[in-house]
């Protein structure tokens, strides 16, 4: 077995797939997910020329993080 054998099959090792991952359910939703699937849309209706993931993200992290304990319990304690 030569150099060339041996890389391909260490390459061909790593691409194996996890077994039982199609079936598998998925994990509910945390609260911070809850949150943005709620804020998301009310954010695109104030800014509707804005594009992309990353700047409604933001936004909803910045809120998250300016919310009270109180509020932010409330999400916790739904989710």
């Amino acid at each position: 077995m030569g150099k060339a054998d041996a890389d391909a099959e260490f390459k061909a090792a790593g691409k194996r797939k996890k077994a039982g991952g199609a079936g598998k359910p998925k994990r509910g939703l945390t609260p911070f997910f809850a949150f943005l699937a709620e804020f998301r849309p009310q954010y695109m209706e104030k800014h509707p020329n804005t594009k992309g993931v990353a700047a409604v993200t933001k936004a909803a992290g910045e809120k998250w993080r300016a919310m009270s304990d109180e509020v932010s319990r409330c999400w916790q304690l739904l989710y």
